[in-house]
């Protein structure tokens, strides 16, 4: 578990809308190696929503010295719309500019959903910092790594004992 106090833009369970619609879930509790489970429909707010964490994780890395990763679990999202889709690949086209932002792994096993953000790369003209993966297991053990050869502290994490906070 991270030790370091998070500041309340970071310090997040996830987003809800209209009451008790839950999108994404987050957990925070291995920073700056995050976690993050996208549901359901995917809206415009919760892209806004979400992109407005991802680079306030980014930035409260880049103060304390280190690098932020997020681990994205699409398993449980609807594939976007076309225009849910654009507007991904205005956000992550700047990926590479967030200050304190890393990489990404994305966690995906449909094949429909991994053709989808094949297609967001497309529009983007794949100037993002992502790798495909088959399982938490896989992300955290390729983020460990990454910390590693930067020279930086990993995260205290056994890929292998991984539990996502809402499931503990």
């Amino acid at each position: 578990m991270s030790s370091t106090k998070l500041p309340p833009d970071v310090d997040i369970e996830g987003f809800t809308y209209s009451g008790d619609t839950v999108l994404g879930l987050v957990d925070v509790s291995h920073f700056p190696l995050t976690f993050d489970r996208k549901l359901g429909e995917p809206t415009e707010q919760y892209i806004h929503d979400f992109y407005a964490w991802r680079r306030a994780c980014s930035l409260h890395a880049y103060k304390m010295g280190t690098v932020h990763i997020n681990v994205m679990d699409f398993n449980a999202w609807n594939v976007p719309k076309p225009t849910i889709r654009k507007l991904i690949s205005e956000y992550s086209r700047q990926d590479l500019e967030e200050p304190g932002f890393c990489w990404q792994y994305l966690v995906i096993t449909k094949a429909v959903m991994r053709g989808a953000i094949t297609a967001i790369s497309w529009m983007r003209g794949d100037k993002s910092a992502y790798t495909f993966v088959a399982t938490q297991e896989e992300a955290i053990t390729r983020a460990k790594k990454m910390y590693e050869e930067r020279g930086l502290s990993a995260p205290d994490i056994d890929p292998s004992s991984f539990v996502f906070v809402h499931d503990r």
